[in-house]
């Protein structure tokens, strides 16, 4: 049903909206003009040319020569994509759209066996991947993006459980194992790791290997933490030039320091800023999330026999963690607030089991499978309709065609600037079909004074609008 559902928008053209697919797909023509290792393992933005140095609508991380890189997370997904791409020898929407359906059906196994062996009841557990795989957030995930790092938290969670339940050591030490990838993919993971080093050594406080266990789990957290600010911090211009790219692009994803400093210039105080986080979750929640909820919180007691604590706080407390200190991130990326669906997902079948496991007769079955239908076309509906206004974010012919005008009529040592009027335009979208880094200016005040900052002689400011160089130098 998730895979019928998604096949209408499984197709290989780059669209208005896909700048999360484009990025991967830049990355990978990068790194194999570039070279993995002379990148140090992390996401080259910028293209080999030279009037596409030092050019980028949101600087990241610069280093000499004027290459950007993309720091925001770690590099797991980009190193795990370009594999993918170079194992298959296809750099395509197309395959990363099947890899995510791929780890779709392996985060859904993760999370069917995670909760069977819980409650030992096939019914319930089906409950909790049918939500999953079906909810407005699941399907916007694993249609739009590449979630590495769900498919890491979901077998990291088995594997503790299997732990948990059997105290066989092997499972303790892959549970560090894949928590250890999660930390090196997404900020997700840290929080998630911490938490586990200190639920590993307060669960067999007494056992000298878990004692090690838990000290492995944190010791190596921090070492990857290490290792990826010297990878940062070996490309960066110089000390200033790194700690100012993650303190400010910290600033900007927590919302806590004003709009001057926040992304989208939307702090914490700031009420836009809350409508979005509200409409963000409400789209996850709404209407099925609520209830699970309610339900979770009315047994919880009896809830918290089958789900001890130490789970629990797995469950929840990295995800809180992440949503209140990256609020403004969690607030205006609904990749990011849509995760929240995991651990939702998760406890609906043990708390619809602890409901029902005495009260099971057809009517029940019947009732709850007719509920979940109809939230299941509802989800659609809200789905379908945001397909509509993606399509609708930008006229993709005439990028196409301003793109095509940049590989024709510009030259490789040329930097490039863009302005438009009334346009709405993602810059990795125009990067990904013309090749090449391009400055996306909202005005043409902004475009003349971005050319003055330039590092290469020779520049071009291109309108936008009627597809026309302005200006050549």
């Amino acid at each position: 049903m998730g895979l019928y559902l998604r096949l209408p928008l499984i197709n290989n053209e780059i669209g208005c909206t896909d700048s999360g697919y484009a990025m991967l797909l830049i990355v990978n023509n990068n790194w194999k003009t570039n070279g993995l290792i002379n990148s140090n393992l992390l996401p080259l933005l910028t293209y080999p040319n030279k009037g596409d140095k030092h050019i980028a609508s949101y600087k990241r991380l610069e280093d000499l020569n004027g290459d950007n890189y993309f720091v925001s997370n770690p590099p797991t997904l980009f190193v795990f994509n370009y594999y993918i791409s170079s194992l298959f020898m296809s750099n395509s929407k197309l395959l990363i759209q099947i890899t995510s359906l791929i780890l779709l059906f392996l985060t859904s196994v993760c999370m069917y066996y995670s909760v069977y062996v819980l409650i030992k009841n096939n019914f319930f557990a089906a409950i909790s991947i049918a939500i999953y795989n079906l909810s407005n957030a699941s399907l916007f995930l694993y249609t739009y993006n590449l979630p590495l790092e769900l498919f890491l938290y979901s077998f990291s969670i088995l594997l503790f459980i299997l732990f948990s339940k059997t105290n066989n050591i092997v499972y303790g030490y892959l549970t560090v194992c894949i928590s250890l990838l999660f930390v090196y993919t997404d900020w997700l993971g840290l929080f998630y790791a911490i938490i586990l080093s200190f639920i590993l050594y307060k669960l067999v406080a007494k056992q000298h290997k878990s004692k090690l266990l838990s000290q492995l789990c944190l010791y190596s957290t921090i070492a990857i933490i290490f290792i990826f600010a010297f990878q940062t911090f070996t490309v960066s211009s110089s000390l200033l030039s790194f700690v100012k790219s993650f303190s400010l692009r910290f600033m900007e994803r927590t919302g806590f320091f004003g709009d001057k400093y926040s992304s989208d210039n939307l702090s914490i105080y700031n009420i836009q800023l809350w409508k979005n986080f509200i409409l963000n979750f409400n789209k996850v929640l709404f209407p099925l999330g609520y209830i699970v909820m309610i339900v979770f919180i009315k047994n919880y007691i009896a809830i918290k026999k089958i789900v001890k604590n130490n789970l629990l706080l797995l469950l929840f407390i990295p995800l809180l963690i992440h949503i209140v200190l990256f609020f403004n991130l969690n607030a205006t990326h609904y990749i990011y607030s849509s995760r929240i669906i995991f651990t939702i997902s998760f406890i609906a079948g043990i708390s619809f089991y602890n409901t029902y496991k005495s009260k099971i007769n057809k009517l029940n079955t019947f009732f709850i499978s007719f509920f979940f239908i109809a939230s299941i076309f509802y989800s659609y509906y809200v789905f379908d309709n945001d397909n509509k206004l993606r399509d609708s974010y930008c006229n993709l012919t005439k990028i196409k065609e301003c793109t095509k005008f940049i590989k024709e009529n510009i030259n490789t040592n040329e930097a490039i600037i863009l302005y438009s009027v009334n346009e709405n335009i993602r810059p990795e979208i125009i990067d990904y079909y013309s090749k090449r880094n391009v400055f996306v200016a909202k005005t043409i005040e902004e475009a003349n004074n971005f050319s003055l900052q330039l590092k290469q002689k020779n520049y071009v400011i291109i309108n936008y609008n009627n597809v026309t160089i302005w200006k050549r130098k």
